[in-house]
């Protein structure tokens, strides 16, 4: 009747919802300053290829509507 959806894991146990997070007050120069150490090819795909940050998250973001 709220509309509250509780989930059971199989073994039992009730799986909560995570507290939303604080991304600070400066969310994306903490994010540059905390992986600066990361060089480019550092992340690589599974063919072993180039992996692109930019069109990864296009790729998440597209609208996938039927």
């Amino acid at each position: 009747p709220t509309g509250q959806i509780t989930v059971h894991l199989p073994d039992g146990r009730t799986l909560h919802p995570a507290p939303p997070l604080n991304p600070g007050a400066q969310p994306t120069a903490d994010l540059a300053q905390t992986t600066r150490h990361v060089t480019p090819t550092a992340i690589t795909t599974r063919d072993g290829g180039p992996f692109h940050l930019t069109e990864s998250v296009r790729a998440f973001l597209q609208d996938h509507a039927a």
